[in-house]
């Protein structure tokens, strides 16, 4: 589909919309780039939200080794066909790969790797959801960093803080050089001098609206009246 764009490129890659990348250049250098096919930055699985193939034939119509991709992609729903698919392979990890289907390209790209076709780089280096670790990242200049720990990741992925109501995105003109971001949302340095009150005050404004929410849409539902708004997940 996008010969046209990637033909002059060595690697091509997707990621999603909801990433803050670092500078991925730390994480992948050139001795990395001529020893693997494909890169994803969780240890078990093709990550969804930023994966980097290896331009050619083989890794671009690597899809196709699935006897059902076709099928798949025409389906409505999401079949999660570029991470682990219907059967969760990932979540058994004592499991033989062999045994699972191909309706995913992790299980594809791992049975291809143990046949030696391929070579994989798989690595956790990214951060996703921080909400149940109440972890505080610093973005400094292109870097991000665990405020805490002040490791490194390649990219920050916010797939879950988002969906909570006290989750707040900055009005920000222009991104400043340095910021901060917490299971409520996003920081200037200037409001993360203050981030003990800000922060209470995000959690209290977003759990009230999340409580009233909820008690309108059990009345809506009971009633059959209304539009139900969508309950947050958290």
């Amino acid at each position: 589909v996008f010969n046209e764009l990637i033909k002059n490129y060595s690697y091509w890659g997707y990621g999603d919309n909801d990433l803050i990348y670092n500078k991925i250049s730390k994480f992948i250098d050139n001795k990395k780039l001529e020893n693997h096919d494909i890169f994803t930055f969780k240890s078990n699985f093709i990550h969804g939200p930023l994966s980097i193939y290896r331009n050619n034939s083989y890794c671009n119509e690597l899809f196709t080794k699935s006897e059902n991709w076709k099928s798949i992609l025409q389906k409505k729903e999401y079949q999660s066909f570029d991470e682990f698919g219907q059967e969760g392979f990932h979540l058994k990890p004592n499991s033989d790969i062999i045994n699972f289907s191909n309706d995913n390209i992790s299980v594809i790209a791992l049975k291809e790797q143990e046949k030696g076709n391929l070579k994989l780089f798989l690595k956790s280096y990214s951060k996703e959801v921080i909400c149940d670790t109440k972890e505080i990242l610093r973005i400094e200049n292109g870097s991000v960093l665990n405020q805490k720990t002040n490791e490194s990741y390649i990219f920050y992925h916010w797939v879950w803080e988002k969906r909570a109501l006290w989750f707040q995105y900055p009005n920000w003109t222009n991104t400043p050089a340095s910021y901060y971001i917490s299971e409520t949302g996003f920081y200037s340095k200037a409001e993360f001098k203050y981030y003990f009150f800000i922060h209470r005050y995000r959690k209290m404004k977003g759990g009230f609206y999340w409580m009233y929410l909820k008690i309108s849409n059990y009345i809506k539902r009971r009633l059959h009246i209304g539009t139900v708004k969508i309950d947050t997940y958290t």
